[in-house]
């Protein structure tokens, strides 16, 4: 281009910079600007996390970076001198066609325009009469109307993705070419990827848009705009990016049915009003020539071209990345997809995860995951107190139990298949269909225990042996807990006998729950008035918010919902009851009252370099609100330090969660009751139930942080993993307890909480601190195939064994040598007891009574995964759950005389206490103490 032709497209600029641009979107997603200094834009890298040090992408997905004056990106030619690129080649630019699907949703369509253009040829299109940006006197926020209100007209082209750089190649401080970042590790692999780790050329013209999507492998991403008009940005924050996600699945079941990650192929456009109806928060920004675009990991954008220009882009990574890369869902149908290989990221900066994280990805699946002994399950002695327990090393064999196991995953794999089909208008991806919803909550309703918290805790074949109710009684037996919803806070002298309790019904969406499993305080002006009772749900709530209502940590819809929050909620977020309780990283604030669940983030939003301060006001609506630099501080507010984590994050803590809270100067320790924070925070057109209008103490909200240990641990939770049933990715799955305790075969497998039931995985309760366990179908079986009683088979008359019994801590332990003289079998029962100990040599007997009587159970006919109470040998009553029944030999040895053992006595064992000398693996420690007090006859 001449020096008169860039004179020429100066004068054509129609929009350039008087002020910056004041936010259109909603409150909440505010798009920072930041103006560094030139010792802060040498470092690119450092840069980025200074930036979110400030919490940038916590307010949105993308911020702006305006450069410090006097910095070029081309210093070498003269300040909007471009002349060098008007040869330059655009690579297939593509005319842009959209239509409308309805209620404010589009899909883009792309034809080749040519194989190639040159820029100077694009230009004089994108300025023509038919294709430049319209003339009329409209200011940018008019422009804007204009561009939704004429969506549907005007064809305009787009030379998008186009390979190279007009960057001087000596330019140092943000750099495209050379960012600094670990991304550039690809490079020492030797790996490269187009428009990831190379730089890509956009040239736009009026009206040309890419619709909503995040960067591939959700990296992050620097857009520089060289000259032209203006592009106009929207974006959502990072942690809404599951709602937006669940909300486009909603709006496009076309597009996710075709591929799951179908966000990607850049198509899908949602307009700002439908953004708005459902609770979704967005922000606007206008990005001028000479500004940088950063784009955070998983902060979905769109946009749009204001008029003729030339922007230059590429990816980048920062530590922060890696725990969204490694959880990246992929798009696998088109040939441009984008790949990186995470396993030298994981290994160079993930090194403590690698291993569990590389076994599930790239191991063997579960179906063909041959299980170990089950040596670390702790098993209840005969004799002694009831808290008497030791480990057990059991012998069999492991090919009958794998074979098995493998059966019953392949059956429980038909039945997810018929489960899923059963589900399909419930799934949270699918439109919304408040009558299915109705439907199923009616249909629960109608089978014991009636309350749909409960029925988790029954197996399925409990439930499917219940004939259904046309009446709905008044009370019913409720098996959820008062210590699960305290979860890590341990109530002393507390009464865990399963008793009887009141059933309510939401007049609404018909959903059925005891009393003491909901938090009814919202409603409770309802009942003393013998109103219609309404669920939280539905509670003085529109309908478009009563529709849109789904759980954060599942992918079903219906139950017993509860409205959360959570350090970044936007509101409007709700989670099913059973989740919240099962949940590792959910806590109850108000646990008395059932009511306030609130999860804390996750570790990918937090892993930054340094601490980062959150503000906790007691006027805010949110469960937190921001610290905002211009905002004054009152004395009703106090700080939240979050302390985040280097590299792997684990370091000494229990919990991925430290908050470390300190008081504000102007703020006296008398004051410190009035510092409180809104669980949910209440809204003038949509206010929530009383229960939420709670004000929750700032220690109260801290403990509950604090106390948020699991047994997990931290890599489990910063880890995403696919459910087996819905085959979507979560933190907030769960595993079979039992399995992973004695990594059986069910070890690998995970699964949303409410998906569990579809495939046969019940809830079962225990003491503190585990309070409630996950145990799938594989212990809800008589076992006939048992690795023991196998096992047993081995041993006969006549034939010299060792016997080993481990004492009870009363008596000593017995180990001596003998010959067997007699086998007999009897019928024994398996249990697991609340305190998480077992016992496979019960009597029937034993078993004084048991919950499946509701279900016409007789005699000794046990429904297994029920109930039971068990008679111990100290005469006490125990609750504990029944696992089956299954014929056991018992061997009566005579024992040899050993310097120990005067005379030859006879004992009774089991086949697990019994080993074949040279053939078996003996305990620890037997070998060395029967070769000092055997006899000088030889062992066989």
């Amino acid at each position: 281009m001449s020096s008169s032709n860039a004179t020429l497209l100066e004068s054509k600029i129609m929009f350039t910079k008087q002020d910056e641009w004041i936010n259109t979107g909603s409150p909440d997603g505010e798009i920072k600007v930041f103006r560094p200094t030139m010792e802060q834009f040498k470092n690119f890298a450092k840069y980025i996390e200074y930036i979110e040090q400030q919490n940038a992408h916590f307010s949105s997905g993308v911020c702006k970076v305006i450069p410090p004056e006097g910095w070029c990106p081309r210093p070498s030619k003269r300040p909007g001198d471009y002349s060098d690129i008007e040869d330059f080649i655009i690579e297939c630019p593509v005319k842009e066609r959209i239509e409308s699907m309805g209620n404010g949703c589009h899909v883009k369509n792309n034809v080749v325009y040519r194989k190639e253009m040159r820029v100077k040829d694009f230009r004089k299109i994108a300025q023509s009469k038919q294709f430049r940006t319209p003339q009329k006197n409209y200011d940018l926020y008019e422009l804007e109307r204009h561009f939704w209100r004429n969506l549907l007209h005007h064809e305009p082209i787009y030379g998008a993705d186009t390979p190279g750089s007009i960057y001087d190649s000596d330019v140092k401080e943000f750099n495209m070419n050379c960012l600094g970042t670990i991304l550039d590790l690809l490079k020492e692999e030797k790996v490269t990827i187009k428009g990831v780790n190379t730089v890509f050329l956009y040239f736009g013209m009026w009206k040309t848009t890419f619709p909503w999507h995040a960067e591939d492998m959700d990296l992050y991403s620097i857009n520089y705009l060289h000259f032209g008009e203006p592009k106009f940005w929207y974006a959502i924050p990072s942690q809404a990016a599951e709602k937006f996600e669940r909300l486009a699945s909603q709006r496009f079941p076309d597009g996710l049915q075709i591929c799951k990650a179908f966000l990607r192929h850049k198509l899908y456009i949602i307009s700002p009003t439908v953004l708005k109806t459902n609770g979704i928060p967005y922000g606007t920004m206008v990005q001028y020539p000479g500004e940088f675009i950063i784009t955070f990991p998983k902060g979905y954008h769109m946009g749009f071209n204001i008029g003729y220009n030339c922007a230059e882009s590429t990816n980048f990574a920062l530590e922060r990345w890696i725990d969204y890369g490694k959880n990246a869902v992929l798009c696998y149908c088109r040939k441009d997809t984008v790949e990186i290989d995470m396993r030298p990221f994981m290994k160079k900066y993930r090194p403590q995860e690698y291993r569990e994280w590389f076994d599930y990805w790239y191991g063997e699946r579960a179906t063909s995951y041959k299980p170990k002994k089950p040596d670390s399950l702790k098993s209840r002695k005969r004799k002694g107190s009831r808290d008497s327990t030791e480990e057990t090393s059991e012998t069999g064999s492991e090919d009958s139990a794998f074979n098995l196991s493998r059966s019953i995953c392949t059956k429980r794999q038909r039945k997810i298949f018929k489960t899923r089909k059963r589900m399909f208008d419930l799934w949270a991806n699918r439109p919304v269909n408040l009558f299915a919803e109705k439907n199923h909550n009616q249909k629960c309703g109608k089978l014991f225990p009636h309350c749909c918290v409960c029925q988790y805790f029954l197996s399925k074949e409990i439930l499917t042996t219940f004939t259904e109710v046309e009446i709905l009684p008044k009370i019913s037996r409720r098996y959820v807990s008062d210590q699960m919803f305290y979860k890590d806070n341990y109530l002393k002298n507390l009464d865990e006998t399963i008793c009887e309790d009141e059933l309510l019904e939401c007049s609404n969406c018909l959903m059925v729950v005891h009393k003491n499993c909901y938090p009814c305080g919202g409603t409770k002006r309802t009942l003393e008035m013998n109103e219609c009772w309404l669920c939280e749900r539905c509670f003085n709530r529109n309908d478009v918010l009563i529709r849109n209502a789904s759980c954060k940590l599942c992918e079903l819809r219906g139950g017993a919902l509860v409205e959360c929050g959570s350090i970044f909620s936007e509101g409007n977020d709700f989670v099913h009851v059973i989740c919240a309780l099962l949940d590792r990283g959910t806590r109850f604030l108000k646990p008395e009252n059932r009511c306030a669940p609130f999860s804390p983030p996750p570790r990918r939003l937090l892993s930054l370099p340094t601490n980062k301060e959150i503000e906790i006001c007691s006027t805010s609506p949110n469960i937190l609100q921001l610290d905002n630099q211009e905002q004054q501080q009152t004395p009703n507010s106090t700080m939240l330090t979050i302390v985040s984590f280097e590299d792997s994050g684990i370091s000494e803590a229990t919990s991925p969660f430290l908050f470390t809270p300190y008081q504000c100067p102007s703020s006296s320790q008398n004051d410190v009751n009035s510092c409180y924070i809104n669980s949910i925070g209440d809204k003038e057109d949509s206010p929530s139930s009383s229960c939420h209008s709670l004000q929750i103490p700032c220690q109260e909200l801290t403990v509950a942080m604090k106390n948020s240990s699991s047994n997990q641990q931290l890599s489990d939770y910063s880890a995403s993993y696919e459910c087996e049933v819905c085959g979507q990715q979560s933190e907030h799955l769960i595993r079979c307890n039992i399995c992973l305790s004695s990594e059986e075969v069910g070890a690998k497998l995970r699964f949303h909480i409410t998906c569990a039931p579809l495939a046969d995985v019940t809830f079962e309760r225990r003491y503190y601190p585990e309070n409630v366990i996950a145990v799938c179908s594989f212990h809800h079986c008589d076992q006939q195939d048992d690795p023991i009683y196998n096992d047993a088979q081995r041993f006969h008359i006549n034939q010299e064994v060792i016997v080993h019994q481990d004492g009870d801590g009363n008596e000593e332990n017995l180990t001596g040598i003998g010959r067997i003289i007699g086998i007999t079998e009897h019928l024994y029962a398996t249990v697991d007891f609340l305190d998480g100990t077992t016992s496979g040599d019960l009597f029937l007997g034993e078993i004084r009574n048991c919950e499946c009587k509701w279900f016409g159970c007789s005699g000794g006919s046990h429904i297994p995964g029920s109930l039971v109470y068990v008679e111990w040998t100290d005469g006490k009553i125990y609750e504990a759950y029944y696992r089956g029944k299954m014929p056991k030999p018992r061997f009566k040895v005579k024992l040899f005389s050993t310097s120990n053992i005067s005379i030859e006595d006879t004992v009774e064992a089991g086949a697990d206490c019994i080993y074949i000398y040279g053939i078996d693996q003996l305990p620890d420690g037997v070998e060395e103490y029967l070769t000092k007090v055997m006899s000088p006859q030889p062992i066989s």
